[in-house]
């Protein structure tokens, strides 16, 4: 019965953990995915990868969006950058023109700010900024999304390493907690405890993907999060059932 305990408090502690890792990763995913579609009309075959978003901010907290542009040719260039930021609504968008002077072989960079006045649902900043040909550099443009979280006390930034620690915490003590309930190990136990290990991993990778803005990849993690889950369930459900039978058999 003590195992028993120990294993159910541990599922708890797992569970908990995972949906920190599983929050972050999914609300970054949402709002890149989102971004994704703002203003999506013309796109580039090259992506502006040097647009740099945070993910989170809070209510209060003023983000700064930030993108470089170096000039590799031997002669000054003059490119146009032009910045859509969601308004409040889907349809509204605030638009922002910067003409930059780059040296031969300098670097200028682009700052914009956002506030959570600027969140589309109360929740999501979008931003789509273009980069237009200038020679050498061609066409390039790139998005990201901005989750307001309505955390006053915190900032964004505050709110990713609390969700991040606390989610290796309890995670590591349910798979800790797990271990000691699985002894004596035998090879079914064992094959468990792997998986669930693989399931606190990929929820890991999830909040990585989010907040590096793959989304694609996040969500395709996501998908896999979910089948996986369910199949631990179904497992625990069955070996469950599996042993109720056997009890029930010995109690006759």
């Amino acid at each position: 019965m003590k195992k028993q305990t120990q294993k159910i408090s541990a599922a708890v502690l797992i569970i908990i953990g995972v949906i920190f890792f599983v929050l972050i990763g999914g609300l970054s995913i949402w709002a890149d995915l989102e971004a994704s579609l703002f203003n999506s009309a013309r796109r580039s075959s090259e992506p502006l990868s040097s647009l740099n978003c945070p993910s989170f901010i809070s209510s209060d907290e003023t983000g700064i969006i930030l993108a470089s542009f170096s000039n590799p040719s031997d002669r000054t260039i003059n490119p146009k950058i032009q910045t859509f930021v969601s308004d409040g609504f889907v349809i509204l968008m605030q638009e922002k023109v910067d003409r930059l002077e780059i040296e031969p072989g300098g670097t200028e960079s682009v700052e914009i700010e956002v506030t959570a006045a600027n969140a589309v649902y109360n929740r999501i900043i979008l931003v789509r900024m273009h980069q237009f040909a200038y020679r050498p550099l061609p066409y390039r443009n790139a998005s990201c999304g901005i989750f307001v979280v309505n955390l006053p006390f915190l900032t964004g930034t505050q709110f990713i390493y609390l969700s991040l620690g606390l989610g290796t915490l309890f995670s590591v003590a349910g798979i800790v907690l797990w271990g000691q309930s699985s002894k004596p190990i035998v090879w079914d136990k064992l094959t468990n405890m792997k998986w669930i290990i693989v399931f606190v991993l990929l929820s890991i990778l999830i909040s990585i993907m989010g907040l590096w803005g793959l989304w694609l990849f996040g969500v395709f993690l996501f998908v896999l999060w979910i089948l996986l889950a369910i199949g631990l369930v179904s497992k625990a459900v069955l070996e469950s059932d599996k042993k109720n039978k056997f009890v029930g058999k010995k109690n006759k």
